[in-house]
């Protein structure tokens, strides 16, 4: 093995003829130079967990040998504390990196997937590119409080929780070999410390009954039928937005008259099967009509994502003002009404009831869940009680 001061100038002279060589460095044996025909590169070679180890520092032509020197002691320093420098720097995770890792080891739906893109482009964009943990108790109180004093309260806390779950899962995730975590503590908990979190209130509205004639009249007479279907079936069902947006035809069977929600759709993660109310199977029967694809509710790159400007539309032609959540709303207030026992309110809107002893031992089959369906329609659209 031959060995020389691994100055700039002395690299440059080196010349293969043959066989390509290596030459270590006399100040530290551990860096080499390997000579090809090609190209000369800089490498690090030492014993490692028992095996020999060579790493490849970089082209020799484009790199100080300086540079390739400190390169190679940091690596060796690193194989002489029991670490491998073959492995990523984890301390130094971007938020961007912690997020891709996120989607790709977390089942995220769509939309969550929209919301946490919405927080980190347009609230930490500067930090995606930088180590997580340049996100401070400092830079998340400054995001929090900027929000909360524009009038954003809700969307604050929607923020600030989304960076909390990345942190949390990088914490999780990203540990030395003796499995010290490499990400500190979650800077979001200041918030509660500093008792920051702004209240949250849950929203109490719905469409009322002199309300309802008039949007009804709208969505029938709308001609983008995508989204009056869509809209119309939010209402009669109570069905969340993303859960009827990517409802797909092998999740509709027409001739038993059934629509499924497959878990990975719903919020607690629990199938949800409904039979079809009149109203409804017609919804189906005239989008199986308009069939493009796939999706019942077609949009442009696959099945309807942005409805916004067109409730936008019909807010400001109507006067009635809505969002798809209290079209939920207005279905469990209807429902309600009627005197629908607890147990099946919870069922007809896939809330869980296993967390109540006599609700756990409760079967429900999608038939049993026709009549009171048909009486909640019948009393949207009609007013009246379909049972009466």
């Amino acid at each position: 093995m031959l060995r020389a001061n691994l100055t700039k100038t002395y690299v440059a002279g080196l010349e293969c003829s043959g066989k390509p060589y290596f030459v270590a460095d006399t100040d530290l044996p551990h860096l080499m130079v390997r000579v090809g025909k090609a190209k000369k590169t800089f490498y690090v070679t030492r014993w490692f967990d028992g095996s020999p180890v060579q790493i490849r520092i970089g082209d020799a032509k484009h790199m100080n040998p300086a540079l390739a020197r400190s390169i190679a002691y940091e690596m060796v320093g690193k194989m002489s504390s029991g670490s491998d420098p073959r492995k990523p720097d984890r301390s130094k995770v971007t938020l961007r990196e912690v997020y891709e890792d996120f989607k790709k080891e977390r089942k995220v739906r769509p939309g969550t997937i929209r919301t946490y893109d919405s927080v980190l482009y347009n609230h930490y964009g500067e930090y995606l590119d930088k180590p997580i943990v340049h996100i401070t108790e400092e830079v998340v109180v400054a995001v929090h409080t900027k929000l909360g004093n524009n009038g954003q309260e809700q969307y604050a806390n929607q923020v600030s929780r989304t960076i909390r779950s990345l942190f949390n899962f990088a914490r999780a995730s990203y540990k030395t070999e003796d499995g010290k975590r490499l990400v500190g503590d979650n800077p979001v908990y200041c918030l509660k410390e500093r008792k920051l979190w702004y209240r949250q209130t849950r929203r109490r509205t719905f469409l009322d009954d002199d309300q309802i004639p008039t949007w009804l009249a709208y969505i029938e007479g709308m001609e983008n039928r995508v989204v009056a279907d869509l809209y119309l079936l939010l209402l009669l069902t109570g069905l969340r937005r993303e859960e009827a947006t990517t409802l797909k035809w092998s999740d509709v069977d027409l001739e038993r008259g059934l629509f499924s929600i497959r878990d990975w759709r719903t919020k607690n993660g629990d199938p949800h099967t409904m039979p079809m109310t009149p109203r409804v199977r017609q919804i189906f029967e005239n989008r199986a009509k308009r069939r493009v694809n796939g999706w019942v509710f077609p949009g442009e790159d696959g099945h309807i994502v942005n409805i916004r400007r067109h409730r936008d539309k019909i807010v400001k032609e109507t006067k009635v003002v809505f969002t798809t959540h209290d079209l939920s709303s207005t279905f469990i207030t209807a429902a309600e009404s009627l005197d629908i026992n607890s147990y099946l309110l919870k069922k007809l809107v896939n809330h869980r009831t296993d967390d109540d002893v006599t609700g756990g031992y409760i079967m429900w089959k999608p038939k049993r869940l026709l009549s009171p369906l048909t009486r909640i329609e019948s009393l949207i659209l009609t007013g009246e009680d379909g049972n009466k």
